[in-house]
């Protein structure tokens, strides 16, 4: 759906409004007329010289003239508003620098895309409920959703990573987080092929791995979107009496709930996992639930290697970015001989790391667990397999029962052991 973007600067009133770190501390007022959806109290509501005490993301509906009046008072900063009618979301305005800059956004058909017949001030003052606010605006651009994805990430000699392969909608902030992904996926690998260790088909687990993640992410952020376009059940808000109380708490409950994996979304950015990568050897096991809001930590392979502060005050998360690094955890274990001189053949990076601490151990729920250069667990187990070399071989992207390289043990010190 089309859409116009403002950006706003408030302009201070008299007397002149402080900011400091977001907070209000002028001591001055005003009052704005205004129809509480629910969801919550609001935080910073415009925020021009409009504060209201209380948590943030909640949804008001600016109705000049009727409905509850509320002090404006110093509180937190609020960091969206959506605009409501009957007909449902026209219009939203998000904070951009948490003091004095907004991004109002006005949803709309092609029509709102023509500026020199857009009246973008009009639409601004029905937001605020009044025209007597001042403000600035700043550039107003048409914006038009986009969301892009590209069939395959990797051509011979090209690969792609992060807006090359993927544009998102911006309900979300998805998109640069997958890039990152993106970017550290690709990265390790290329540092193993051309360091002589990365198997043949090392390159091709790229696309494998991190399309499906681009696609679920994108998903996402457009469940985020539909949720603006969702027009049912706003009929009655503006309502007097019971009814129009009880339609208003329906929609302030409904889009608080709706809304909240675009903001809280832990499990975007670091839930997503490989457990089905052909460089990953699984186990077996049930991952944690693919919730977009939480994220659980895992040793699974396919997942991020779990945090837990060490002794000296770094985080396990600190031993991982210089090749593979395997973890031996807990206070009897077992031998890893085998996959040392099964690194040491080929030239294969390995540091091992022995953490006897408990509460390590209880984390990651095996005795050993091998994690690749970019944080991501590789295989894990109370003991090694049979075959160290096969392991070796799937985790570096080389095919299993191919002739195996020979590199030479003095030229390659592959492995480092630290206590």
């Amino acid at each position: 759906m089309p859409a116009t973007q403002t950006r706003l600067s408030a302009v201070p009133a008299a007397p002149k409004a402080i900011y400091n770190k977001g907070h209000h501390t002028s001591g001055a007022h005003s009052e704005v007329p205004v129809r509480f959806i629910g969801g919550g109290p609001v935080g910073f509501c415009l925020a021009l010289e409009l504060a209201f005490h209380g948590q943030r993301s909640t949804v008001v509906e600016q109705d000049a003239g009727t409905g509850l009046e509320l002090r404006a008072k110093a509180g937190t900063l609020n960091e969206r508003t959506m605009f409501i009618d009957k007909e449902g979301t026209w219009a939203n305005m998000t904070t951009v620098n948490g003091v004095d800059l907004w991004r109002f956004i006005l949803l709309g058909a092609e029509e709102k895309l023509d500026l020199a017949r857009l009246d973008m001030r009009k639409e601004i003052n029905r937001a605020f409920g009044r025209d007597d606010i001042p403000y600035e605006v700043m550039p107003v651009l048409p914006w038009r959703r986009a969301q892009t994805h590209a069939v395959r990430y990797r051509d011979g000699r090209v690969l792609l990573a992060g807006d090359a392969c993927h544009t998102t909608s911006s309900t979300g902030g998805y998109g640069l987080n997958t890039g990152i992904g993106d970017v550290a996926s690709v990265g390790w690998m290329l540092d193993a092929e051309m360091s002589g260790w990365g198997g043949r088909h090392l390159l091709d687990a790229h696309e494998i791995e991190r399309r499906p993640v681009a696609s679920r992410n994108l998903g996402n952020s457009t469940e985020n979107y539909e949720v603006w376009l969702d027009h049912t059940g706003y009929e009655r808000v503006f309502d007097e009496g019971t009814a129009g109380n009880a339609s208003r708490r329906a929609v302030g409950a409904r889009l608080a709930a709706a809304l909240r994996q675009e903001w809280h979304s832990l499990g975007i950015g670091m839930g997503y996992n490989y457990y089905c990568s052909p460089i990953v050897y699984p186990d077996g096991s049930k991952g944690p639930p693919d919730d977009p809001s939480e994220y659980d930590q895992t040793s699974r392979p396919g997942h991020r290697a779990p945090h837990a502060w060490l002794p000296d005050g770094r985080s396990t998360l600190d031993l991982f970015g210089h090749g593979f690094t395997l973890l031996i955890l807990g206070a009897n274990p077992p031998a890893t001989a085998a996959i040392e001189q099964a690194a040491l053949r080929i030239g294969f990076p390995l540091t091992a790391h022995a953490l006897p601490q408990p509460e390590i151990a209880a984390l990651d729920a095996k005795k050993l667990v091998l994690v690749r250069p970019e944080g991501i667990v590789a295989w894990r187990g109370d003991s090694l397999p049979a075959d160290n070399d096969e392991l070796r071989d799937i985790v570096r992207g080389s095919p299993v029962g191919a002739q195996r390289q020979r590199g030479s043990i003095q030229d390659t010190p592959a492995l480092r052991k630290t206590a």
